[in-house]
């Protein structure tokens, strides 16, 4: 949607979250219609610390679909996950018709994103 917002706890901006999953494994894919290449991805966590059970991930990484199967993008650098910011990974390019977002929720807490930009 393209709307940023001030803060990661920020109600104000539409946010997406794994809630009430918590502590697993989530994704979020993303797919075009023809082939893009991708070389990055920027994510904005939302965590609602305070009043609502999202925090940031444990972790998370990007994956690509090659040839029928889900695989990690190569030659990606530190994955953030960082509050109140984009976190921003780059990774070797890849052409492909769909993406991956895969989130590792803390144990305990859910975890969701205000906006993802795909590079």
């Amino acid at each position: 949607d393209q709307l940023l917002p001030n803060s990661s706890i920020d109600h104000g901006v539409p946010f997406f979250h794994y809630w009430p999953h918590k502590g697993t494994t989530e994704w979020a894919d993303f797919e075009w219609t023809t082939p893009q290449t991708v070389k990055g991805m920027d994510v904005y966590w939302f965590q609602d610390e305070g009043i609502g059970e999202c925090r940031t991930p444990e972790s998370w990484r990007v994956l690509t679909w090659i040839d029928g199967a889900w695989v990690p993008v190569q030659g990606a650098g530190a994955y953030g996950t960082a509050k109140d910011k984009f976190n921003s990974v780059s990774f070797e390019p890849v052409t492909t018709t769909k993406i991956r977002l895969e989130v590792t929720q803390k144990k305990d807490w859910a975890s969701g994103m205000h906006e993802v930009v795909i590079r």
